[in-house]
């Protein structure tokens, strides 16, 4: 699932966080060499015209446990068990 527009990760010091578009969300991760588990702690909970798009994501952040950058590091795909694509972040202009 490619995300949309405008969605962010942010992985730091053994924290994360997330926006896609309206709701916000965050808790800790685990890294171990390509191994990737983001554990669920915190989301916002205003209503969205995309709620189940957003559900779907937060599903998706659960199911990581790697993850395999490409494009000399301007894309990160996060990965599930047995190695299928969950989400991919394409790295943005800031």
């Amino acid at each position: 699932m490619a995300v949309p527009v405008g969605a962010d990760l942010w992985l730091d010091k053994g924290r994360y966080g997330a926006f896609l578009g309206c709701n916000r969300m965050g808790g800790i991760y685990e890294k171990q060499g390509k191994n990737l588990r983001l554990r669920p702690g915190i989301k916002t909970m205003m209503a969205c015209p995309a709620l189940s798009l957003e559900n779907r994501y937060q599903t998706m952040l659960k199911k990581v446990r790697s993850y395999r950058l490409e494009a000399g590091g301007r894309r990160l795909l996060l990965l599930g068990g047995g190695g299928s694509v969950l989400l991919i972040f394409a790295r943005g202009r800031r």
